[in-house]
């Protein structure tokens, strides 16, 4: 079987009815302002479409995984979302209690936004 894709010119927004925002939150550096070696990036983003849309993942199958994934897998089971967080250079595994703490709250927020 063979799949054919298309590209779409533009950016992630490029399909009508889908918003995004990026900012540097230093994210690489944990906090000290300075950025990757490249600079500061943008390195956190939220895109949201105006329509709830069907939501589908591939996640790790290790036994140990980050509190974001274990969040994503039980809120996806909704079928449907508004709006996603991207992150980049971190993959908060192994953060414990506070992690899922996080996690949770940055769903809420995510939530808010769409």
């Amino acid at each position: 079987m063979s799949k054919t894709f298309q590209s779409v010119a533009g950016s992630v927004v490029a399909p009508q009815g889908f918003r995004a925002a990026g900012v540097f939150a230093d994210i690489k550096r944990l906090g000290t302002g300075k950025g990757s070696n490249k600079g500061q990036k943008r390195d956190l983003a939220l895109i949201v479409s105006d329509a709830p849309c069907t939501v589908a993942g591939l996640f790790t199958t290790n036994q140990i995984c980050a509190a974001p994934v274990k969040v994503c897998l039980e809120r996806m089971k909704r079928g449907k979302a508004r709006a996603i967080v991207v992150n980049s250079g971190n993959a908060n595994a192994c953060t414990g209690k506070q992690g899922m703490k996080d996690a949770l709250e940055m769903a809420a927020f995510t939530e808010e936004a769409g």
